[in-house]
Formats: structure tokens, sequence, C-alpha cells
């Protein structure tokens, strides 16, 4: 890129201002303009390595690099759940009326009223 072109400059800052950063060089077609572009946020821990520009078999060059990408382990997770249509409707209101949840469901018909599955 010609770096006394405004446009250029305009270009660079907007990459700058996001922190990125534009890893070509050199021309990438073949009446010298740099038309392809590899672009990477700076101080990312996925480093740009090795960028190597190769004639193709068009007007545009190949562009080869080395991306490291750390693979991160998953964290796994447990869930515990629970099939509702095996629950018991009777046990359940039971087990509500002998907790203290017995104070929010005042009678047997509102709990039948709190509790529906």
């Amino acid at each position: 890129m010609d770096s006394s072109l405004p446009s250029t400059k305009s270009f660079t800052e907007l990459l700058t201002s996001f922190y990125l950063q534009q890893h070509i060089q050199q021309p990438t077609h073949n009446r010298g303009h740099k038309l392809d572009l590899l672009i990477s946020r700076n101080g990312d821990i996925a480093g740009v390595n090795n960028v190597t520009i190769v004639d193709g078999i068009s007007d545009h060059s190949a562009i080869l690099c080395e991306v490291n990408i750390p693979i991160r382990k998953a964290n796994k997770q447990y869930l515990v759940t629970r099939n509702l249509k095996s629950i018991d409707v009777n046990e359940l209101r039971q087990d509500i009326m002998i907790t203290s949840l017995k104070e929010v469901c005042s009678t047997a018909d509102t709990v039948q009223d709190d509790v529906s599955i």
C-alpha cells in the first residue's frame, strides 16, 4: 500500500483504532498492487507467523501463513435432570405441605393450583 495516499492513511488509522495489524507487506497482484490482506488483532494469543507470498496461477498471489491458535479444553458441565412425567403429583403436594412452603400455600387447594405439572 502506498502510505502517502490519504485512503491508505485512513485505512491504517482505522486498523490501529481497533488494535488490528495488517500482515501483508508486499504486492499480491501481478500488476504490483496489494489487493489481498491478512489482518489480525494486535497482541492476540493466536499469532500469525511465517507469512509468505507465492505467485499463483491467476493474477493474484497466494498468501501462506501459520496461525497459532491455542486449543482450550472445554469445561465439563454435569446437569442433573428429572423426568417430569415420572413425578407423583400427590407425593409432591405432600412434600410441599411438610416444608416451609406450606406457609406460601395455605390450603391443599392452593397447592394444587400452585403446583401444576
